[in-house]
């Protein structure tokens, strides 16, 4: 089975997928006294990670690990020269 299609947005508690389906809803029950400010910064979070590894395999980003695309982001942009 696939994932869902990119690219995913915010729409209030939703996270809709590309092609326009709710992909889930999000609360924070965990923390009811701050509000949604911790649900709707793990949600615009879990947004952006999904659209910046779209076109990778599940289990590409699995043998990468944690951490594993902030290193080699960090290991090219040291190789880059400065301008």
């Amino acid at each position: 089975m696939s994932h869902t299609p990119e690219p995913w947005k915010l729409d209030g508690t939703n996270i809709i997928a590309g092609d326009g389906h709710t992909a889930t809803t999000f609360t924070d029950t965990s923390l009811p006294d701050r509000g949604k400010s911790r649900g709707d910064a793990n949600a615009a979070r879990i947004v952006a990670a999904v659209n910046a590894v779209a076109g990778i395999t599940t289990e590409e980003l699995k043998r990468l690990g944690v951490g594993g695309l902030g290193k080699i982001y960090a290991d090219r942009n040291q190789a880059e020269p400065t301008p």
